[in-house]
């Protein structure tokens, strides 16, 4: 086995101060040492955070850049809003650039050039296509959050938009329910002899609402659609039958309605159908005298929402069950119960 010690090597920390030819550069602490060790741990210089949007157009070839954060060269470095005039009849690329004297950062600056390189020590923020008197179009670069270790998150239980903050995000659609069905109607008794009338069904259940997961990764700072789906209408409950006169039948009760399904809900162009509404619950028979009562069956429960392209997809919440009606008596059935309604569709986007 060969051996051959290395020469003029730089090694930090190191208490022996092995510094690569400049005295006790490899036992102090100093900004260019801490600098080559973030840089090594980052994967690149990176936007950490631009809120919805870098750089935008102002007056003539005047371009607004807002205030941002970035890890450039190992360094953190954060900036006010400022403006730069940029070249006209031409694709402009914007960099923040660190300044250096040696070693050691001096500042930073705001830098364009035509032919988009990189400058040494930058990140870009835009890119913008200039006339010769105005700028025709912005695109910023999108903040990669690879250093944010809290992700970050933005609910819609409202229709809206989103705007990528980040390269790679994560988007949650839960689809809207169903309403419930309401119940249908008692039947009405018999008003000699005070026999029931049979009980009107229940209504079903709202359908659920699906879950559906998945990731997007962007290059720039798009925006999305959200569109968020109302929950199914509640179904209403039937009316109970008619009090029997003497020696005839009490009135059969009216059935319920059916629930309504829930709306569609969406990011871009994925979307997830709601629920199913419940269905109807039927009303109950009136009584007659002396004979046998019958007994309709309950209702059905509505059908689940499609699942669309899910990654994922579990139940949502059902709508709720219509009543049961009241019984007849020897007098009017029971109305039935209204159903539930349904629960509006959520967006959740993780990032």
């Amino acid at each position: 086995m060969a051996t051959k010690a290395l020469s003029s090597e730089f090694i930090w920390p190191s208490a022996n101060d092995i510094n690569g030819g400049a005295a006790n550069r490899g036992r102090t602490g100093g900004e260019d040492q801490i600098a080559t060790l973030i840089a090594a741990l980052m994967a690149e210089n990176n936007i950490i955070e631009n809120g919805n949007g870098l750089c935008s157009a102002g007056s003539g070839l005047t371009l607004n850049v807002g205030d941002g954060k970035a890890l450039i060269a190992g360094r953190y470095v954060s900036w006010s809003a400022d403006t730069i005039a940029l070249a006209a009849n031409t694709l402009n690329s914007v960099f923040v650039q660190l300044d250096f004297a040696g070693l050691n950062v001096t500042g930073a600056s705001i830098v364009t050039n035509t032919d988009g390189t990189a400058p040494d020590n930058s990140v870009k923020l835009c890119t913008a296509l200039t006339s010769a008197d105005a700028i025709l179009s912005v695109t910023n670069m999108v903040a990669d959050g690879l250093n944010r270790h809290v992700p970050k998150f933005e609910i819609f239980t409202s229709s809206g938009t989103f705007v990528a903050k980040t390269k790679k995000f994560t988007v949650v659609i839960i689809g809207a329910t169903g309403g419930g069905g309401g119940g249908g109607g008692g039947g009405g008794g018999d008003g000699t002899t005070a026999d029931y009338g049979t009980a009107g069904g229940p209504g079903g259940p709202g359908g659920h609402g699906a879950i559906t997961l998945f990731d997007i990764n962007v290059a720039s700072l798009t925006t999305w659609s959200v569109v968020i789906g109302a929950g199914g209408a509640a179904g209403g409950g039937g009316n109970g039958g008619a009090e029997g006169t003497t020696g005839s039948a009490g009135g059969d009760g009216s059935d319920g309605t059916d629930g309504g399904a829930g709306g569609n809900t969406s990011f871009g162009a994925t979307t997830v159908t709601g629920g199913l509404g419940g269905t109807k619950g039927f009303g109950g028979i009136g009584s007659y005298s002396n004979n046998s009562k019958v007994v309709r069956l309950a209702a059905l429960a509505g059908a689940p929402g499609s699942t669309g392209t899910a990654t994922l997809a579990l139940p949502g919440r059902a709508g709720g069950h219509g009543g049961t009606a009241g019984l007849g008596s020897g007098a009017t059935g029971g109305g039935g119960s209204n159903g539930h309604p349904g629960r509006s569709g959520v967006v959740i986007v993780f990032w």
